[in-house]
């Protein structure tokens, strides 16, 4: 008899360990249900703040790119301005050196110099 109560006495343990157990560490379908609409809402709220976020991220992008394109435009300016200012002199220069060459050789016939030579 001995033997029996101590075989009893150990599956009671076991019974008390396993509802012990159960109530502090198994949850129920309404805490389940629960804890999944709460972490339904975290994620959410989550993904609003992370499309809020792509959101600025991209305006900022945006506003950052139109600033890049007006400064390579306002160089692609300059520059277009720049050649146009050199060619201008260039032509100026070249009907310089024209008329000084006329002048040279108009000189170099009154003095009967041969300018080709030296």
């Amino acid at each position: 008899m001995g033997g029996k109560k101590k075989k009893l006495d150990e599956i009671l343990e076991l019974v008390h360990f396993m509802v012990d157990f159960v109530q502090t560490k198994v949850a129920t379908k309404e805490e389940l249900h629960e804890e999944i609409s709460r972490l339904d809402n975290k994620i959410e709220r989550l993904d609003i703040k992370l499309e809020n976020k792509i959101e600025k991220l991209n305006e900022k992008l945006g506003k950052e790119i139109s600033q890049v394109e007006n400064k390579i435009l306002s160089h692609v300016d300059g520059f277009v301005k720049l050649h146009k200012c050199i060619e201008t002199e260039t032509v100026a220069l070249k009907s310089a050196v024209q008329r000084h060459e006329g002048y040279f050789n108009h000189i170099s016939q009154h003095l009967k110099l041969d300018l080709k030579n030296s």
